[in-house]
């Protein structure tokens, strides 16, 4: 009997919360139930700032966004303005700001996402900050000192970029980066894989905690990955030193050099084999391997998996 007065008090404390919750909605709305109850209404927006833009912040609540090239020297800017979701643009010295926030007071949400279009001249910028909460991205022909990138939920697709560093994390979703030239090249990556082609990076990390990652015909100086579960692999790689760590899935490096003499490898596995072939090579062993004199550094350590290496002399 307590037990059941126990829950009947619990019922009637939620729904009070609930009732008081609504109507505080309907209060903050003006009683604006389509905006309450979630019903969107769209119109299409264009702003072009002809300032010069050094800086370029974003923060989207749920839409896609694309970033690509401007075909003047103004900076264009086409969006779907909404009575669910708040925009405030501003610019100051240098200094564009974009963010797309949803208004607490709506309670459902049932829409598809419009696209954000941000068209950024064919000129270098210091720096490109994008933030989405939900929402695909989409860059393409942008240079700058710093791309930095960040999504919640949705994938990321990169292309033709030229940057001195690029950040990018993606809690859920596919990162997707080709003809990119960079510095420095920092990937990480919850839940999603990673698809890296035609690129070419002085220093470049990985972090994945689960999800493939595919290296093609890519040039990389350094390299460093760090993976708990999923498979690694390249293809016409060009490296000078790299450091793998993964706990769970096959390592299958096939990598490009005009000499692999320069090579010592460290490989290590604890339930799996090691194969190293090409170049002079043709090795087949378990637990770890040692070889090589040279000066560049392969060094390989997966937990559980195949390791496989494949020289390609050019």
């Amino acid at each position: 009997m307590k037990k059941k007065r126990s829950y009947m008090i619990v019922l009637v404390v939620i729904g009070i919360f609930i009732v008081v919750y609504f109507i505080t909605c309907l209060i903050f709305s003006n009683f604006n139930f389509k905006v309450v109850f979630g019903k969107e209404e769209r119109t299409l927006n264009y702003l072009d700032c002809t300032e010069n833009v050094s800086e370029i912040v974003v923060n989207v609540a749920s839409d896609n966004l694309i970033f690509n090239k401007s075909e003047d020297n103004a900076v264009h800017v086409k969006y779907y303005n909404s009575n669910l979701y708040q925009f405030d643009i501003a610019y100051d010295d240098g200094l564009l700001t974009i963010n797309q926030k949803r208004l607490w007071y709506s309670i459902f949400n049932f829409n598809k996402k419009y696209i954000i279009e941000i068209a950024v001249p064919d000129t270098n910028i210091y720096s490109a900050t994008l933030k989405l909460s939900s929402g695909d991205v989409n860059i393409e022909d942008l240079k700058s000192n710093l791309l930095d990138i960040n999504t919640s939920s949705g994938k990321i697709a990169v292309n033709n970029i030229i940057a001195d560093r690029t950040n990018i994390k993606a809690s859920s979703g596919a990162i997707d980066i080709k003809n990119l030239n960079s510095l420095e090249l920092d990937t990480q990556s919850s839940s999603g894989s990673i698809r890296i082609s035609n690129i070419t990076v002085d220093k470049a990390q990985f972090r994945l905690s689960s999800g493939d990652l595919d290296l093609i015909d890519s040039s990389i100086k350094s390299l460093t990955i760090n993976g708990s579960s999923g498979k690694i692999e390249s293809s016409k790689l060009s490296l000078e030193t790299c450091n793998i760590d993964t706990s769970s899935g096959n390592v299958i490096l096939g990598v490009v050099t005009p000499d692999v003499s320069i090579y010592k490898m460290n490989l290590n596995t604890a339930n799996g084999s090691i194969s190293v072939s090409g170049g002079g090579y043709d090795i087949t062993t378990k637990s770890s391997l040692i070889t090589g004199n040279g000066t560049q550094l392969i060094k390989v350590n997966v937990s559980s998996g195949k390791l496989i290496i494949n020289f390609e002399v050019l």
